[in-house]
């Protein structure tokens, strides 16, 4: 089983608990973080490929300083990054959004198949807008 990371902001905690539910039930075990420096002290931390793929509300980051692509690459044992409750792109181009920026920034840290599983959080993009 591996697992999935959750960096959001208290308001979802709610929604997001029943977003990690549904994702359970795709096998995948799933930790909610509130606060972003637990949260990228648990990346730091994870074993070798036992992320499946981190989520991360836009809210928690200032996106004009900082690139969640680029840290998830500079870390010990990076996995692909989907970065939810952004305007943009839209609900039917979000998934082929996601894979494209995680091939940009963290293949070879990661292999392309891998990142192409996050395929699986399209059952899922509807939920991601708050």
């Amino acid at each position: 089983m591996g697992k999935v990371y959750l960096l959001i902001k208290p308001d979802l905690l709610k929604v997001c608990k029943y977003l990690a539910l549904r994702i359970e039930t795709f096998g995948s075990d799933v930790k909610i973080f509130l606060k972003p420096h637990e949260f990228y002290v648990a990346l730091k931390l994870v074993e070798p490929g036992a992320l499946d793929y981190v989520l991360i509300d836009v809210r928690t980051f200032q996106s004009d300083v900082f690139n969640p692509y680029i840290e998830m690459s500079m870390m010990p044992n990076p996995a692909p990054v989907v970065v939810f409750n952004d305007p943009f792109p839209e609900l039917d181009k979000m998934t082929a959004f996601w894979i494209s920026k995680n091939k940009t920034y963290l293949v070879p840290r990661i292999a392309p198949e891998r990142i192409d599983k996050l395929e699986d959080c399209v059952k899922f993009s509807s939920q991601f807008r708050s």
